[in-house]
């Protein structure tokens, strides 16, 4: 029976661009030809402009409420009223409001009992996750510095590699080939960086990546930036699939070089940016017909 299948289409947001045509062609047939089927579509916020895909109807994930997120922490054992009260005084509830964020808000808060501001959010998320590595694996202290000092830059190229070429996984091989045969032992062991059947390895959530990516770009020249973000067009916007890149680089770097070109060149991304974590909300695109 038709009617009772739903057809479930998770990452649009990670198809290839030049692959993107001939999925949304797949996908008006299957609409065409089973019209009683359900399709839902999922994508990041920034990915889709609304009438993108036809006889789909737009949804937008909801924000956790505040019922919603003090009944997690309570389930969690947290002493709810000093855990909000902290995310009030930390200038997180707009963060809070996203599930992957609050999730890791409440992991930072049974480590250390206390909460960073916005500006280090995912920071303090990977140092968190990096002494949970060393606490594992048992490292020396001499050993904990620099292969976390190693780790980072490793991650930041991978990172800038993967979000250059639109891969949102990479091969062992390939890996070994970015950070060399030393490193990709101890890649493989980062809580940020998992596997998939021992053939395909990747970022544990897409906000890592481009949080890297940011970081490696961060100490560019603003042209070096602009070469990656905008590229070699005459229509001087920001790429797609680079404006959570952008996002995070626009919070990280200190010059003004980067929200004065922003500004003047893409207002619309400016504007966007002062939503700066709406860029990571997630749509439901469902068939209509």
């Amino acid at each position: 029976d038709a009617e009772k299948i739903i057809l479930l289409l998770d990452g649009y947001d990670e198809v290839k661009t030049e692959c993107r045509g001939q999925l949304d062609d797949e996908l008006k047939k299957i609409v065409e030809r089973y019209p009683q089927i359900t399709i839902v579509i999922s994508s990041r916020e920034n990915f889709f402009e609304k009438n993108d895909i036809k006889h789909f109807k737009l949804y937008r994930l909801a924000k956790l409420t505040d019922h919603d997120r003090r009944q997690y922490a309570q389930r969690k054992g947290i002493a709810v009223e000093v855990f909000m009260e902290q995310i009030q005084s930390k200038n997180l509830s707009q963060i809070s409001e996203n599930a992957f964020y609050f999730a890791e808000l409440i992991h930072l808060w049974q480590q250390n009992n206390s909460l960073p501001d916005e500006a280090h959010i995912m920071e303090k998320i990977i140092e968190s996750r990096i002494q949970a590595d060393n606490q594992k694996f048992m490292f020396s202290a001499p050993e904990l510095k620099e292969r976390e000092s190693l780790l980072l830059r490793s991650f930041e190229r991978i990172a800038m590699i993967m979000q250059c070429i639109q891969r949102y996984s990479l091969t062992e091989d390939e890996v070994r080939q970015i950070v060399g045969e030393d490193l990709c032992g101890d890649i493989n062991l980062h809580g940020i960086w998992e596997t998939e059947d021992a053939k395909q390895l990747f970022f544990s959530h897409n906000n890592f990546r481009e949080y890297f990516a940011a970081l490696w770009l961060n100490r560019q020249s603003l042209e070096e930036i602009l070469f990656y973000i905008v590229g070699r067009t005459e229509k001087q916007k920001i790429r797609p699939s680079w404006i959570n890149v952008f996002a995070y680089l626009a919070k990280l770097r200190n010059k003004r070089d980067l929200q004065d070109w922003i500004t003047e060149h893409d207002p619309e991304a400016a504007q966007k940016n002062l939503q700066f974590f709406e860029f990571f909300c997630l749509r439901l695109f469902v068939n209509t017909i």
